[in-house]
This record gives structure tokens, C-alpha cells and sequence, in this order.
């Protein structure tokens, strides 16, 4: 069964073959964008409802420090909260002939299969973008220099400019004042529009120079501040501000985004019909996406969203 999509079942239908299915799943992970930095929670969800719950840990509530020779070592605790998210259901399919398929030239599953991965990429990180974009940290380049900051998830200023080396300073350092916590590589990474990222081009050859490509995220283009750059076109704005003439960008650090699969992402046949006349491939996923931190309830929010009034 290696290297073939499908096989046939004891019913005469048509069953994905799980190994290739696999390798789609990891291929739509190595080219998504915002997805790469989703916590991941997999439930089978038999028996549930169309809710996944997952935890939310809190910060200590006393930090520790120095300890007297006679005195015993103070106990301390931290909160767990739940988040939820919603299970929905997402896929596509291409439909196409038996007559197609019997004088092609080429393998029509093979086309086929590129696009649907390609599709499976932009839309589920359309899907997990939105709640990155969501987030209550909203930042205004007003300047090459300057920033304003809000906390309520609502821009008061307008764009003026795209992404310089100063006001990525302001920005990583405003996440360190807020204790965002880093990424399990380390530092940030900023997710920005292609003309959000462009600006920083001439930074990044001046001053990056990678010894470890190991650390490389998807789509990244260099690393400055503490920071890594990537990126994409799929879901970010590269008209806002004033005269439409800036683009948007999303910082962030760890636990910010959590997914929650209980399908992971798979290829899947339909049963030929009319004689195996008319024939369709797809894909499935079923799952969700939930930013695990409010500021308005949590006190907490560990996503940075650049954008314009």
C-alpha cells in the first residue's frame, strides 16, 4: 500500500492511506506561518461536546527569594483556569472525471494533492492568523521612531509607517516590561505582511548573520533584537494607515495561541459514482483555535498585534 493514496475497502469505498495522509499533515506544518507557534492539544472528543477545555497556568503568586538558616523554605502556589475553544469542522475537495484520469498524460493525484496542500495551508492559518490578530496588545506605528501602545484590543492611532529597527526596539522591549514569556527557542518572532517585513531587509543583512540554521522558523527572512522575522500573505493587511500605504504584523512570545485537534488534517477520497464516472479528493480537519490569554480577565496577553485605528 506505501506510495499509493488509497485503497479499496470490503465495501467498495475508498479509504485515505494514513501514511500519506501523515505526510500531508507535516507538510501543511512546514508551511504555515502562524500555526507553527500554536500550543497543541489532541482530543479524540468521543462523547464530548463540540468544546475542547485546556489549562491556563498561572504565575506564581508570591516569587521566592532569601532564606534564613533556622527558618523552613516558604510554600507558594499558582492558579490553573481553564480555556476552551471550539471544535469545527474544515476541508475542501476537487472534483474530477474517470475519463480525465484514463488519458491524462500525468498522474492527476499528484496535481491534485499539491493543491489541496496548498489549501490546507491557508486555510487553517487564516484560521489560527485571526486569533493571533485578535489580541488586546494593539501597537500604531505613527513614526519610524514611535509607537503607540493600547491594552483594551482597540488601535487609537493611525498608521504612519512601516517597520524600522527603532520601533521593533519599542516593541520587544514593551513585551519584556510586560513579562511576555519568550518562545522555547528563545526571543520573539514577529509574523508581519510583506511590506511590513521589507523596510527591515537592509537591518537584517547588515547585522544577521545565522550560526545556527537549526533555529530557523517557516518563512523566516532574519533575526534582530531578540526577535525573529517572518513572512506571509495570507492573512495579514498590507493596506492600513494613512493613504492605506503601511502593513500589519503580529509580535508574540509562548503560550498564545492553543489548538485543539481532534481530527488532525488528513487526504480523503469520495466514493466514485455514476459507474466511476465522477471521482473527488479532499481533505478533512476537525479542531480549533483559541487565544489562551485575555487581558481584560487574565491580566495577562502575550500577543502584540501591529495595526491602525
Amino acid at each position: 500500500m506505501a506510495g499509493q493514496l488509497w485503497s479499496t475497502s470490503a465495501d467498495g469505498g475508498y479509504l485515505a492511506n494514513p501514511e500519506l495522509s501523515d505526510k500531508m499533515r507535516f507538510a501543511s506544518y512546514e508551511l504555515a506561518r502562524f500555526r507553527q507557534f500554536c500550543d497543541v492539544k489532541v482530543d479524540g472528543m468521543k462523547g464530548k461536546a463540540d468544546t475542547m477545555n485546556f489549562d491556563k497556568i498561572l504565575k506564581l503568586a508570591t516569587g521566592g527569594g532569601t532564606l534564613v538558616e533556622t527558618t523552613t523554605v516558604p510554600s507558594d502556589k499558582f492558579t490553573i483556569s481553564k480555556g476552551t475553544l471550539t471544535i469545527t469542522e474544515y476541508g475542501n475537495k476537487i472534483p474530477y472525471t474517470g475519463k480525465l484520469e484514463a488519458l491524462s498524460m500525468f498522474d492527476i493525484k499528484s496535481p491534485v494533492q499539491q493543491r489541496l496542500r496548498d489549501d490546507i495551508k491557508d486555510v487553517l492559518d487564516a484560521a489560527a492568523g485571526a486569533q493571533f490578530t485578535s489580541a488586546e496588545y494593539k501597537a500604531v506605528l505613527t513614526a519610524t521612531d514611535a509607537v503607540t501602545f493600547t491594552t483594551n484590543g482597540t488601535a487609537t492611532a493611525t498608521a504612519a509607517s512601516n517597520l524600522h529597527t527603532v520601533n521593533v526596539r519599542k516593541i520587544v522591549s514593551y513585551m519584556k516590561k510586560k513579562s511576555i514569556p519568550q518562545l522555547a527557542k528563545g526571543g520573539y518572532a514577529c509574523i508581519g505582511a510583506i511590506d511590513a517585513i521589507g523596510a527591515l531587509y537592509t537591518a537584517f543583512q547588515a547585522l544577521i548573520q545565522y550560526t545556527k540554521p537549526e533555529l530557523i522558523f517557516n518563512g523566516e527572512v532574519g533575526r534582530y533584537y531578540d526577535c525573529s522575522f517572518i513572512e506571509e500573505n495570507n492573512v495579514l493587511d498590507d493596506e492600513i494607515g494613512a493613504g492605506t500605504a503601511y502593513a500589519s504584523a503580529v509580535f508574540l512570545g509562548g503560550d498564545a495561541v492553543m489548538e485543539g485537534i481532534a481530527v488532525a488534517e488528513e487526504l480523503r477520497s469520495d466514493v466514485p459514482t455514476d459507474l466511476g464516472r465522477s471521482k473527488a479528493i479532499g481533505w478533512y480537519y476537525l479542531g480549533g483555535f483559541q487565544k489562551i490569554w485575555s487581558n481584560a480577565s487574565d491580566t495577562q496577553e502575550n500577543i502584540v498585534h501591529v495595526t491602525s485605528a
